[in-house]
């Protein structure tokens, strides 16, 4: 998913309505703080409606399929710390 952070950004930003990031622009932005309710229930959206973020993805031209999408969505949540009550993103370019 390498240099694919506004599309990711996008659509977390459109399924998790308490997102915050450090940036006016959610496409710019390099560190993303989601509860973790809502991270849970984005991947749950995405997995239900897959053939619906499959098109998203096309449309914003994304480099990886709705399969590698919910496998990196589960691995993030599964290695966020478990001491917070958010998942914390960091981009690096």
């Amino acid at each position: 998913m390498s240099y694919q952070q506004d599309c990711i950004n996008r659509l977390l930003n459109d399924l998790c309505p308490g997102l915050w990031c450090n940036s006016e622009y959610i496409e710019s932005a390099d560190t993303l703080e989601i509860p973790k309710d809502e991270f849970e229930q984005a991947i749950k959206k995405v997995k239900k409606c897959r053939e619906r973020y499959a098109r998203y993805l096309e449309e914003g031209e994304a480099e990886f399929s709705v399969e590698e999408l919910i496998s990196s969505l589960e691995t993030w949540f599964e290695n966020s710390d478990p001491n917070n009550d958010f998942v914390r993103l960091y981009w690096f370019q």
